[in-house]
């Protein structure tokens, strides 16, 4: 038996992960909202943040601090 996975498209990730950075909903609670699986949510987060579509972790160190 094959397994297959659901596509999501980049608007669908990007407002998913915006429940976790604007919204304040924890991965588990945004991914139990969207009927997914948490490590799929954080994945999205993290890679939106590398590519620049989403604002860097509140946390995280900018260029112009270091």
């Amino acid at each position: 038996m094959t397994r297959k996975y659901q596509k999501y498209d980049k608007d669908f990730k990007l407002e998913a992960s915006k429940l976790v950075t604007q919204h304040g909903y924890s991965y588990a609670e945004a991914a139990r909202q969207l009927g997914l699986e948490d490590w799929a949510v954080r994945g999205w987060v993290k890679a939106l943040r590398r590519s620049g579509d989403l604002s860097p972790a509140p946390d995280a160190e900018t260029p112009e601090v270091a």
